[in-house]
């Protein structure tokens, strides 16, 4: 979301002979530049120098699981998997089982119909076509802060849509980021972020969440998506859930009560908001613990959304004999009941031994979360040194310092290998969080860990005056 110089993309256009988009592309920041640098030499145990990547939202704990169900269950069909099969829209059996996972385990107030389901190579791939479908070039897209960092790329790199940060520094009733989730702060950062916009001349088109929340790991309470549906209807918008955390829930035993995963398809919207503006994003990465199978879907009612992300299709086909696995584990009872069963005893084990070794060492960390596969720990500590921790706001004069000390905080972590993502990339108000991956193998968790805190003593005896 940087700003691009005009020279450096005048610069690109001639030496390359590429189109203006293709310069803007060329010249942009590569988002996985350093996920590409962290895998080039990944841990395992018969590495033990490689890099331990804590900073990819992915779940390995049932990756035993998920590789033995596909060699038992995968079978070549010549006629469904080496053709077109039934096109570029996903193929029926996949639809129909997604419809019916989303009716019985997402509780859909109204029956979901397979006819309302696309299948493309991953949500990044389904929210780029709703980008391209919903917003003009320049257009925006409100999604509260911190959020997900590839949302920049989703909305911004083929679209040209324009991510909206939404802050809540300033709202009346703000203090923690507990309060990203109550209705009345959440919707009074919204209010005034679509005015900020308006004033700038921005034609707001949607707004996207991320239930449960990437990096924060909570999920938003029912209250908090009807003033979601409020809001957008209010003001024409789209509303956009992100739902690919839903069965990724968990109990977080030394947590405060937290809020139930509640999906957009479960509430009561008949007289709230036009349901051609609501529309769901799903998939098989996070709770299935699969991301390389490259498996997302869309379910909308909104017929024009529908066929115009439908055409893009054939842009982000996933093959067929990749849709027959997941449409086995949606059509296996067993399996499933099994396989979650399971999932959320490791990720609970997981967790704990995780929070475990931050309270062992001083490190805080969000204590709101009981979902996805990571936790925002909080390194402001480390990033501050001796300076005002007031002075920690991205938005404010005089940050740029702070924000390379946690670049810095970065390339030490790495230097003592592992891997975690910086705050700053979400697009976190304050500097000196970091999202940490704990859903790995115990041995690699705990040395994981254990670099963490190495990287850490090192960093504390830095003199950053």
């Amino acid at each position: 979301m940087a700003e691009q110089s005009s020279d450096v993309i005048r610069e690109a256009e001639t030496k390359y002979r590429l189109s203006t988009r293709g310069a803007v592309n060329f010249t942009g920041e590569n988002f996985w530049a350093p996920i590409e640098q962290a895998l080039d030499n990944p841990w395992t145990p018969e590495n033990p120098d490689g890099t331990i990547v804590m900073r990819l939202a992915e779940n390995s704990l049932m990756h035993h699981d998920v590789a033995e169900f596909i060699k038992e269950q995968l079978d070549v069909d010549r006629i469904q998997h080496l053709t077109y099969g039934q096109g570029p829209r996903g193929s029926t059996r996949l639809r129909r089982a997604v419809a019916s996972f989303l009716n019985n385990e997402f509780g859909a107030r109204q029956p979901v119909s397979y006819e309302e389901i696309l299948v493309m190579s991953g949500a990044t791939s389904i929210i780029d076509a709703l980008a391209w479908s919903i917003c003009n070039e320049g257009d925006g897209i409100l999604i509260p802060q911190p959020f997900y960092t590839g949302y920049q790329i989703d909305i911004n790199q083929r679209a040209r849509g324009e991510i909206i940060p939404v802050p809540f520094h300033g709202i009346e009733g703000y203090s923690s980021l507990d309060d990203v989730f109550t209705p009345d702060v959440f919707r009074r950062a919204l209010v005034r972020q679509l005015e900020s916009a308006k004033e700038k001349s921005i034609r707001v088109a949607a707004l996207l969440l991320t239930n449960p929340h990437n990096p924060l790991g909570r999920c938003y309470p029912e209250e908090t998506m009807m003033e979601a549906a409020r809001f957008c209807a209010a003001n024409n918008l789209h509303l956009v859930s992100n739902e690919i955390y839903a069965k990724s829930v968990f109990d977080a035993k030394r947590n405060p009560p937290l809020p139930a995963f509640s999906s957009i398809l479960s509430l009561d919207l008949k007289c709230v908001i036009d349901p051609n503006l609501v529309h769901i994003v799903y998939g098989a990465s996070k709770d299935f613990c699969a991301n390389g199978l490259r498996l997302g879907v869309l379910q909308t009612r909104n017929i024009g959304v529908l066929e115009s992300v439908a055409r893009l299709g054939p842009f982000s086909w996933t093959p067929y004999i990749i849709q027959e696995i997941w449409a086995r584990m949606l059509e296996d009872d067993c399996f499933q009941s099994t396989f979650f069963e399971k999932n959320y005893r490791l990720t609970e084990e997981s967790y704990a031994l995780a929070t475990d070794f931050l309270e062992k060492h001083d490190i805080p960390y969000y204590k709101g979360s009981n979902a996805g596969s990571f936790l925002w720990i909080d390194l402001r500590k480390y990033v501050l040194g001796s300076a005002d921790i007031r002075h920690l706001r991205r938005d404010e004069a005089g940050s740029a310092p702070f924000e390379e000390r946690e670049a810095v905080l970065d390339r030490v972590l790495l230097r003592h290998g592992v891997s975690l993502s910086r705050g700053s990339i979400f697009f976190t108000e304050e500097l000196g969080w970091f999202r940490l991956t704990f859903t790995l193998p115990k041995e690699e968790l705990t040395q994981g860990l254990q670099r963490l805190a190495s990287a850490l003593a090192e960093i504390r005896g830095r003199a950053w005056e």
